[in-house]
């Protein structure tokens, strides 16, 4: 009798952890699952994050490029403006001598 009431108290104790051992399996299982999408969304960020840093390091040094060739511009726009300037053009160039100057051809 003491036997059958062991395995009969075992089959009980069986039936009793199964379903928590299920529940505590399948509990560990979506924990795994969720921590791996978690560390792959790391991942991809980190990745796009590195590519963007790498985009805006390009785009700054264009800016900085584009703003030194916008004053050197400037600067020479401010330079043909100038009296001196159009007059070095004109006689460099355009062979003209201003009232009473002669030019010599050689």
């Amino acid at each position: 009798m003491m036997s059958q009431r062991q395995a009969q108290s075992s089959i009980k104790n069986q039936r009793r952890t199964t379903p928590v051992f299920l529940l505590r399996f399948f509990v560990g299982i979506s924990a795994i699952i969720i921590l791996a999408l978690c560390f792959s969304t790391f991942l991809k960020q980190q990745n796009e994050f590195a590519v963007l840093s790498k985009e805006r390091r390009r785009l700054e040094k264009e800016r900085d490029e584009l703003a030194d060739d916008y004053e050197m511009l400037k600067n020479l726009n401010e330079m043909a403006d100038s009296d001196i300037y159009i007059e070095h053009i004109a006689r460099q160039y355009l062979d003209m001598v201003r009232p009473g100057e002669f030019l010599i051809i050689e």
